[in-house]
């Protein structure tokens, strides 16, 4: 009846005893406000669970039935022993927290176990406060200090050359510009160093081209010249 679509999945259900009070668990962590029994939707709260007190030996833990120290008797009030004809309780003593009251009291605030959402989200809160709290450590204020760096040689640029060494003078040859316009001069100090196989496979096409279109242009301009006289003639 409370494995529906509407509720959370129930993993399990049990009675206490002959109440009717039902101990539902749930799968997750979040307890739901009402759980629907059929057509009838119930209140539902978070569980605590009592904490066991023996009223034998006065232990917290377990209880009396499956006391582990029958022989060790207090008495349940006061948790003085062992109880005998002439015992007088001189005041009432709780075994859970120690206050002035009977175990077991309602009043008493840690006769319930603290459930485990609740000790999760303490932990948490205490956790966020006390960063908070925490100052911040002067070391991480103050700026970084040098660290001390072995010495490196500098390397001077290839433009400039250290002192007590040789540099190969640069060879003047002239740019594949100068070369196309069919010049010899160069325009400045070429750099050293061979140009890659497909760049100058290129430059030769287009140096070859470039004098193949002036050619061409030249024998055009010669036939322009040879055929004005023509027309002004006729």
């Amino acid at each position: 009846m409370l494995r529906t679509p509407r509720n959370p999945t129930v993993l399990g259900a049990r009675r206490i005893k002959n109440t009717t009070t039902i101990v539902i668990l749930f799968n997750g962590l979040k307890v739901p406000n009402y759980v629907y029994c059929g057509a009838i939707m119930h209140r539902c709260t978070l569980y605590k669970r009592q904490i066991d007190t023996c009223r034998n030996c006065g232990r917290v833990g377990h209880r009396q039935d499956v006391c582990p120290h029958p022989t060790d008797k207090v008495c349940d009030q006061c948790g003085h022993g062992p109880p005998g004809p002439d015992h007088v309780c001189s005041a009432p003593k709780c075994a859970p927290c120690g206050g002035a009251h009977v175990t077991g009291d309602r009043t008493c605030r840690s006769r319930y176990q603290v459930p485990y959402l609740v000790r999760r989200r303490r932990q948490r809160r205490r956790r966020r406060n006390k960063s908070r709290s925490s100052p911040v450590p002067a070391a991480s204020l103050l700026p970084a200090a040098n660290t001390q760096s072995t010495p490196t040689r500098a390397v001077p640029p290839q433009d400039q050359a250290t002192p007590g060494s040789s540099r190969a003078p640069d060879t003047s040859k002239p740019t594949w510009v100068d070369k196309v316009a069919g010049k010899g001069e160069t325009r400045g100090p070429a750099r050293s160093g061979s140009l890659p196989q497909p760049v100058a496979d290129k430059i030769q096409t287009l140096e070859r081209e470039n004098a193949f279109l002036s050619k061409e242009l030249s024998e055009i301009k010669a036939l322009l010249k040879t055929a004005q006289p023509r027309e002004q003639r006729e």
